[in-house]
């Protein structure tokens, strides 16, 4: 009986000791990503969805990549991007402003990505798939795709 009680008490804490160190985890990669960078020049704001895409993958720097978990909407203030529900903490959305945005093209090994360079924070830059990228243009109204051509 003792055995079953001290077992139970024992996945408690493991469970809270795992869920502690996950949170630990997403707070502190969100500032060694600079997400938390960003979000200080561009927190979220109310805004108007023009075009939404849920599950996309972005890349901040070289070594942070946020894999089909981000959700970004092209927006009439700016291009808009989220994580998802389980991953946001630590993790605030973001609302760049268009003309806050330099678009350049950026060749990787395998595919084509587009390098959004910030203008409040030009040390961070974010990479997105060519692809979605003009697709993000057309809804926004930019004029990315002479950049990327």
């Amino acid at each position: 009986m003792f055995d079953e009680i001290l077992k139970t008490v024992y996945d408690k804490f493991e469970f809270i000791g795992f869920a502690c160190l996950a949170i630990a985890f997403l707070l502190f990669g969100s500032r060694l990503s600079g997400w938390w960078a960003i979000f200080q020049h561009y927190p979220s704001k109310p805004h108007t969805i023009r075009e939404k895409w849920h599950l996309r993958s972005m890349w901040i720097g070289f070594f942070f990549t946020y894999e089909n978990c981000v959700t970004m909407k092209a927006t009439d203030q700016g291009l808009h991007l989220s994580l998802i529900i389980p991953f946001r903490i630590g993790y605030p959305p973001l609302l760049i402003p268009w003309e806050d945005i330099h678009i350049e093209k950026y060749e990787g090994w395998f595919t084509t990505y587009a390098k959004l360079a910030l203008r409040q924070v030009p040390h961070i830059s974010v990479y997105l798939v060519k692809d979605l990228a003009l697709e993000i243009n057309e809804q926004g109204g930019g004029d990315w795709g002479n950049a990327l051509e």
